[in-house]
């Protein structure tokens, strides 16, 4: 996980980023339809059945823009006729938040309410902090967030194997964005920054004819962002000050049915459509500026077991991005790709199994690098851009070691052309390019180990990453903000019947990050350990003390933007 300049959590798969890792709840995909991005402190994650993640090359049945992995969160639904669960907190600084679910269940319907806000001041940051021109090394300024999610989802259950549930989010949010370290300053909030999702969908199973899944959805998206003259955060009558205002939206559908061929044929066809509209107001008075485009992906994959031991998956996806109106006259035409993939597994034994895929991604431009910087100076639109592309390859093997003990290897190598890279033009400028081609070369080694107690158990993970420029006009081999290293440690450790603690444990290796133009600053490497004991008072009531950077490192994810002490 990462948060930067822009105080938003974002994360990275094996050197891919959240454009290229579609994040889904309950299978509607959570986008801003003119970034691509999601802010993950924002992400509704207090009422949570599981959460999967699928890292490389996935199904082609998951749509576009997946060229890195999927990730699908799954929302809890009641399980007893009345459910109740709550729990509220509070930190340093004024740090407080709170939950809320209440949850019916009848035979053929049920109902899940859930309720959460937080609210977070300034952070401090770490004993270690050396003072710079900007910051005196105590409170981390305009680095507060509040936010506040409502969820409700209404289900019916008619007939065994069908499901069917309506549903909506709704996220209010507001945060600071703290300033530099060094060198110029901008005093950026998000004042307003709203989301709402409206979404149907249904599974059905139909007899012999195999099973249906849909869904449709409808999303807005309201943001203002405010630019300030100084550290008041009062007044905006300098040239630099704005406020920019956002009024997206975004819908769209799917379609995923499995046929039930044969019982060695595991058919899928999906069709997927999203259209994104974003509106955008440059300062007060402005004109508005709008974007729209939409994607289409069909695709097909079969998973047939040629015996016992091994099966085949070979899939095929069309994809493709039509521009429906382009901001100030930008005339571009529709981008299309085939993506393909196929991948063997071998169960060579009860206990130890292999795999080999290979797979072609490609990603389409989100309207904000086609787009961005038609209402300022600061950063340039970029029409031409063109898709992404990744080939990827991968092998691996998984060894259960008895009922407790289960160990995976995975080596990866990925090419992708015509990545999409923020580059710096000029003092203060930068725009969205295709800066060639790049290679990401590594591999991921987990252990998981459950120890004799019942709820005790040791998990590790570690990923090395070898992620490089290599077109043929670059001037670094550098690529901005993949770390080499990745370390993982976390421990459950059941002191008694009432007692658990829980630790992790976190290594980043080093990363190049790069300021201005061919600027590049190597940010060092940091250990985060996090440490939680957990009380059970009674079956119903518990209370939980927690730490988090107990060894209160001073660490950056970004050059000049220090993050949390302890």
């Amino acid at each position: 996980m990462t948060v930067g300049k822009r105080n938003e959590q974002t994360f990275t798969i094996r050197g891919y980023d959240q454009r290229q890792v579609p994040v889904l709840l309950d299978g509607i995909p959570l986008v801003v339809p003119y970034d691509g991005y999601i802010d993950n402190g924002s992400l509704p994650l207090d009422n949570l059945a599981k959460i999967t993640l699928t890292r490389g090359p996935g199904s082609v049945l998951y749509g576009s823009n997946a060229m890195g992995g999927v990730v699908n969160i799954i929302t809890r639904r009641p399980e007893q006729p009345v459910e109740l669960r709550c729990n509220a907190g509070a930190g340093e600084r004024g740090a407080a938040w709170g939950h809320l679910a209440l949850g019916y269940r009848a035979e053929h319907y049920y109902l899940m309410t859930d309720f959460s806000a937080r609210d977070e001041d300034d952070f401090r940051l770490s004993d270690d902090y050396e003072d710079t021109n900007n910051e005196n090394g105590e409170i981390r300024f305009n680095s507060d967030r509040q936010s506040n999610h409502v969820a409700i989802k209404l289900g019916l259950l008619p007939a065994i194997g069908h499901e069917y549930a309506l549903g909506v989010n709704y996220v209010d949010s507001e945060w600071g964005m703290p300033v530099a370290a060094d060198g110029r300053q901008r005093y950026w909030r998000f004042s307003d920054w709203r989301r709402t999702s409206w979404y149907l969908s249904g599974r059905s199973v139909i007899g012999d004819a195999g099973e249906l899944q849909s869904r449709i959805y409808y999303d807005t998206f309201d943001n203002v962002l405010d630019s300030y003259d100084d550290q008041s955060l009062t007044t905006q009558s300098r040239r630099y000050a704005f406020h920019s205002t956002y009024d997206d939206y975004s819908y769209g559908g799917s379609s995923i049915y499995h046929p039930g061929v044969s019982a060695v044929h595991d058919l899928g066809l999906s069709f997927h459509y999203r259209r994104d509209t974003h509106r955008e107001q440059g300062d007060h008075g402005a004109a508005w500026e709008t974007s729209r485009s939409e994607l289409y992906s069909c695709g097909f994959e079969d998973n047939y077991d040629l015996n016992q031991q091994l099966s085949l998956v070979v899939g095929v996806s069309y994809d493709l991005q039509r521009p429906v109106a382009a901001a100030s006259g930008f005339q571009r035409d529709d981008e299309d790709a085939w993506n393909p993939m196929a991948g063997l597994s071998w169960q060579i034994n009860e206990s130890l199994r292999s795999w080999f895929t290979v797979a072609r991604k490609t990603r389409f431009p989100t309207l904000k690098e086609l787009y961005s910087g038609i209402n300022n100076d600061r950063v340039l639109p970029n029409g031409d851009l063109s898709e992404e592309h990744s080939t990827h390859y991968e092998i691996g093997c998984e060894h259960q070691l008895g009922s407790n003990m289960r160990t995976r290897l995975c080596l990866f190598y990925s090419d992708i052309s015509d990545l999409i890279e923020e580059k710096s033009v000029d003092s203060n400028v930068s725009q969205k390019q295709n800066i060639g081609d790049a290679r990401y070369v590594g591999g991921e080694i987990s252990f998981y180990y459950k120890l004799p107690r019942q709820h005790d158990f040791i998990n590790i993970h570690y990923t090395f990453l070898n992620a490089q420029n290599v077109s043929s006009s670059r001037t670094s081999d550098h690529l901005s903000g993949r770390p080499q290293h990745k370390l993982h440690i976390d421990h459950r450790w059941q002191i008694s019947d009432s007692l658990q603690l829980v630790t992790s444990l976190q290594w980043n290796g080093s990363r190049y990050c790069e300021q201005d133009t061919e600027d590049w600053h190597k940010l060092s490497p940091y250990w985060m350990l996090n440490s939680q004991l957990n009380v059970a008072v009674n079956k119903q009531w518990g209370v939980q003390c927690g730490v988090t950077n107990l060894l209160d490192e001073d660490y950056a994810l970004d050059v000049d933007y220090s993050s949390c002490y302890r």
